[in-house]
């Protein structure tokens, strides 16, 4: 289903996987900002958790356990694979591919799960 504009009220900080030298010859895996953008950010109802292949991609019951967010964007074909999200001072990490909606509209959805929150210094 096609969501207004109005909808998408929610800006989200998208963040890409990268990769950087750690300092040792080797190379880490980062996050490293990537762009803003506008969502929609909801509970995944009981319909997408009780969805087969959304039980499959999580791997089972223990995910099932975190609370897993469906977020709605305009779908972007550059996009990048892996990503997660910043929203405020909460992460975001997706755990589906990008979902196009059916309906021929620009919008795309993905599932996520709350990663931590980090706890300003004071």
């Amino acid at each position: 289903m096609k969501p207004s504009f109005t909808e998408l009220r929610e800006r989200l900080l998208m963040q890409k996987k990268a990769t950087q030298g750690d300092g040792f010859g080797g190379i880490e895996e980062v996050w490293e900002d990537h762009k803003p953008l506008w969502a929609k950010v909801d509970f995944a109802s009981s319909k997408d958790i009780t969805n087969r292949s959304l039980r499959d991609l999580v791997g089972g019951a223990a995910s099932l356990r975190k609370s897993i967010y469906r977020v709605t964007l305009r779908h972007d074909k550059d996009l990048p694979e892996h990503l997660r999200f910043k929203r405020g001072d909460k992460i975001l990490q997706a755990i589906s591919h990008l979902i196009q909606d059916n309906d021929g509209s620009d919008y795309a959805t993905l599932f996520a799960v709350e990663l931590y929150s980090h706890s300003p210094l004071r």
